[in-house]
């Protein structure tokens, strides 16, 4: 994308993307019975798929996480979640923000969907913080 194209899938991409998928209903099922730290984890994966059916799960879990850095990223899941696309495009900047978090130019690459930006950020730092302060 920092050379002005598009994201570019690997060949595998959306064979590894459906197998996981086909594997997200039976994780998700486990919500209730997981630990906060891979609820965590879940809610992440519940926004790389969709599956909008959680919302209200993830959503109370960023309001007890709420002055955390973990509480952001569920923010942004929720975001990404109930498709408010400005939400998440303010979000992603905020995470980017963070000295830690590395490049940030796929923020300002055009035709990427502000989707598409939330996700890369959960994806680029979510797992930073997934046993630190979520637990």
């Amino acid at each position: 994308m920092s050379l002005g194209h598009g994201p570019v899938p690997a060949p595998w991409t959306e064979e590894v993307y459906r197998a996981v998928g086909e594997a997200v209903p039976s994780l998700l099922a486990r919500w209730d019975f997981e630990p906060p730290a891979n609820r965590y984890l879940l809610a992440f994966v519940a926004a790389l798929y969709a599956r909008t059916e959680f919302t209200d799960e993830v959503s109370a879990m960023a309001d007890r996480l709420s002055d955390t850095k973990p509480g952001c990223y569920l923010r942004l899941v929720v975001a990404l979640l109930r498709g408010a696309d400005d939400l998440v495009a303010e979000l992603a900047e905020e995470i980017a923000t963070w000295m830690y978090y590395g490049s940030d130019s796929y923020l300002d690459e055009p035709g990427v969907s502000a989707a598409s930006k939330g996700r890369i950020t959960l994806t680029k730092g979510v797992l930073t913080t997934a046993y630190g302060e979520s637990s």
